[in-house]
């Protein structure tokens, strides 16, 4: 966020991105208290992103989609800036991130993989043999 913020010569905000977090986070609940759901939002994403794949749009948007080895964090689909056209996902942009930036993104993909994997003990997957599947959780 500081290096954006300086690369177009806005003034930086102290805390502007734990500020930004916290806003994600309760957009949900703001969105339900006025008009009862969210499913209008998420309708309106999809319908950007099926505008951008039907017309080409080779659009930047922020989806979540499997992270390139490049980025080395493992596979793990994480939503991150990314190239949408006719093929679906083009391509993952490379972001410049901080070293605490880059700590929490790590995290984040870590809490991701743990809950796959805890998921993928407790849930049988598809098209896997048909074994006898006791785990403890």
């Amino acid at each position: 966020m500081d290096e954006f913020c300086r690369q177009l010569h806005l003034p930086g905000e102290e805390n502007a991105l734990e500020k930004l977090a916290d806003e994600t986070r309760t957009a949900g609940l703001e969105i339900i208290d006025a008009k009862g759901a969210t499913y209008f939002g998420i309708g309106a994403a999809l319908a950007r992103i099926v505008r951008a794949i039907l017309r080409d749009e080779n659009a930047v948007l922020t989806v979540s989609s499997l992270v390139p080895e490049s980025v080395e964090l493992g596979e793990v689909s994480l939503s991150l800036p990314t190239v949408i056209n006719r093929d679906g996902v083009a391509r993952v942009l490379p972001i410049s991130l901080s070293h605490a930036e880059r700590s929490a993104l790590e995290a984040s993909a870590e809490i991701l993989k743990e809950h796959i994997a805890a998921l993928d003990r407790s849930i049988p997957l598809i098209g896997r043999e048909h074994e006898s599947l006791q785990y403890e959780i």
